[in-house]
């Protein structure tokens, strides 16, 4: 399977895929998919929190998702294989939560091991923050 990330860029309906395909073509260097999600506006990352909680599977905003995910896929190297799509896709979509958090503070992130590839998975992602400590602590109470 291979994508044509020029096609992407031009996918308005696809309002994540596309911003990340057009950063990829104006040159902007990614080390891995964190940097590419850190590049992202607020609107966007706002727009993924008002939609994934009441998606249905493999509406258009799945579809962007995982074009997106593609997108990601293809500028890190990594083979596109069937069978690996889903568990890609959920950690396209968790990585995208984490950004949400991180910007509202909640979390504390280490983007460059954010990678959808195999050899990542292991590597610490994020931890809670101070303010979002003070949150849980509050919850308890």
């Amino acid at each position: 399977m291979q994508i044509d990330i020029n096609l992407v860029a031009k996918k308005d309906s696809m309002i994540i895929a596309s911003c990340l395909a057009r950063k990829v073509l104006d040159g902007m260097s990614f080390a891995s998919t964190g940097d590419m999600i850190g590049q992202l506006p607020s609107s966007i990352i706002e727009y993924f929190l008002s939609r994934v909680d009441t998606a249905e599977p493999m509406d258009a905003f799945n579809e962007d998702i995982l074009l997106s995910t593609l997108v990601c896929m293809v500028t890190e190297g990594i083979d596109i294989v069937e069978d690996e799509l889903e568990v890609r896709f959920n950690s396209f979509r968790t990585f995208l939560i984490m950004e949400a958090l991180y910007r509202k503070g909640l979390i504390e992130i280490q983007r460059q091991n954010w990678s959808l590839g195999d050899d990542a998975a292991d590597l610490a992602v994020a931890k809670i923050s101070d303010k979002g400590k003070s949150i849980v602590e509050a919850f308890k109470k």
